[in-house]
């Protein structure tokens, strides 16, 4: 069984629904930029790779929930000693366009 199988079957035990599936969502595009390859081989270089042909094919606010949760994901994989270092622990996150917080006017109020 792969780390990726491995995680998402503990995720369905401890996580809601919707952070399960974006779990999968996330790591099927990890392994599609990626390949299938062993967890302790995933490098802080890949991760750059992964962040740059993320950022050309979503928005920045999914790239970075697949971000953070490729991190949490790897932050397991280190506290199940599959791996020494986490190489997502350092990862910048995508910056977000600054947006207005929607407000009523004092008559739509």
């Amino acid at each position: 069984m792969s780390f990726s199988e491995d995680f998402q079957k503990r995720a369905r035990l401890n996580f809601a629904e919707g952070r399960v599936k974006i779990y999968a969502l996330t790591f099927k595009a990890f392994i599609r930029l990626c390949g299938d390859i062993p967890i302790q081989r995933v490098s802080t270089y890949d991760v750059g790779t992964i962040n740059q042909l993320l950022a050309k094919e979503v928005s920045p606010v999914t790239l970075n929930i697949d971000l953070r949760s490729l991190r949490a994901a790897f932050n397991d994989a280190k506290r199940l000693r599959f791996i020494d270092e986490n190489p997502f622990q350092d990862v910048k996150l995508a910056r977000l366009p600054n947006t207005e917080a929607p407000s009523l006017s004092e008559v739509e109020f």
